[in-house]
């Protein structure tokens, strides 16, 4: 199947007056990307409403107040995509949206959704930072420089699929792994332990003498870090039928894990 790959290649920001400080970033997924170096410009933040959201809605840009400069915003209310599209049309260059709770482990990070609504330069921020720039800028303009820059191309990816020759079709016993990793972790585990488990798994039981009496279809899953594109193909290929005709899912998942868990899923979704 064919997907959209990102790769992070810039993520700075760092206020350059009044008060100099340098601040993490990360860049949401889909973002437009800064020139090379960035952008110098100065802040301009929409008002928090009463009820916590801000941003959302066109009433929330001064006219004039925003144009050629980066939008700070508080997250809520709404999507991170209706944020940057509210402070493009008021004319912002940028937008940085800061987390609304302290989450303790750095920086806001999520996903614009869709590339085709994206218009501008977009990252989130940590709400310690997000509430010093606001506070400052509470006192007085704000200047910051900015750089976010993302690869952003189609790619071609495929799964790949084996079974039994034998067991009951109808009956189908599904297992599957993907096989992408993510900078963020080690990838030897996640999910190249998965992915070997289940290639070990796949050995084994083609050496038994005695198959299963269902049929057993493996699947080592594609780009499922950028967004389950692979495994969500491969569902959406199946006719109706097809997916009656498998009755369990075993998911192989970060098995290197010293602190492992066995989880159960009730399938619809209720569990969000």
């Amino acid at each position: 199947c064919d997907f959209i790959y990102t790769e992070t290649l810039a993520e700075k920001l760092s206020a350059v007056s009044p008060t100099p400080f340098d601040a993490e970033i990360k860049a949401l997924t889909y973002t437009r990307s800064t020139p090379v170096g960035g952008i110098t410009a100065e802040l301009a933040a929409p008002p928090v409403d009463a009820d916590g959201t801000t941003g959302c809605e066109p009433g929330d840009y001064a006219a004039g107040a925003f144009t050629g400069k980066i939008a700070l915003i508080k997250r809520g209310g709404c999507t991170f995509d209706a944020k940057q599209e509210q402070a493009a049309a008021a004319g912002a260059a940028g937008a940085i949206i800061y987390n609304n709770i302290d989450a303790g482990y750095g920086p806001l990070s999520g996903t614009l959704g869709d590339p085709a609504t994206v218009k501008i330069p977009t990252a989130g921020l940590s709400k310690p930072d997000g509430d010093r720039l606001a506070a400052d800028l509470a006192n007085g303009p704000v200047t910051i420089s900015f750089e976010v820059r993302q690869l952003q191309e189609t790619r071609t990816t495929r799964n790949v699929i084996a079974e039994t020759r034998g067991g009951d079709a109808a009956s189908t016993v599904a297992l599957g792994a993907h096989l992408d990793s993510v900078k963020a972790g080690p990838g030897i585990n996640d999910n190249g332990s998965g992915a070997a488990g289940l290639l070990d798994v796949a050995l084994k039981l083609a050496k038994k003498e005695k198959q299963p009496r269902n049929k057993v279809r493996f699947a080592w899953w594609s780009a499922a870090e950028s967004g389950l594109f692979g495994s969500a193909h491969y569902v959406e290929s199946l006719t109706p039928a097809e997916r009656q005709k498998i009755k369990l899912y075993l998911n192989f998942e970060n098995l290197a894990s010293p602190n492992y868990g066995l989880f159960v899923f009730d399938g619809d979704n209720s569990d969000g």
